[in-house]
């Protein structure tokens, strides 16, 4: 799978992110290069003991903030895979979606 496609949600409302590049999928890894409606890049990784569940980080690559952190629930298709969570940093959460073909 070479294609992602995000959406965030934070101020109240959700937002497409402009690029996700090359994510990288498996029963134990995902992780994405991305860049927010604001076109601030950051990189997420998260790890993965079932292949359903993964947990990890994201962290924005221009900004001194600590890394935040993300839950995802894998669902798969033949079509790809859809990562459906939550992001928390020091002060917002919120839920998160990101499809992968």
């Amino acid at each position: 799978m070479s294609h992602a496609w995000s959406l965030a949600q934070y101020d109240g409302q959700w937002h497409e992110d402009q690029r996700c590049q090359r994510p990288i999928i498996s029963d134990t890894k995902f992780a994405v290069d991305s860049e927010d409606s604001e076109g601030c890049a950051f990189t997420l990784t998260t790890e993965s003991k079932d292949g359903v569940i993964y947990r990890g980080s994201y962290k924005y690559k221009e900004e001194d903030n600590p890394p935040g952190t993300v839950v995802f629930e894998r669902f798969k298709s033949s079509r790809g895979s859809v990562f459906i969570g939550d992001w928390k940093d020091d002060s917002s959460e919120g839920k998160w979606i990101i499809q992968t073909w």
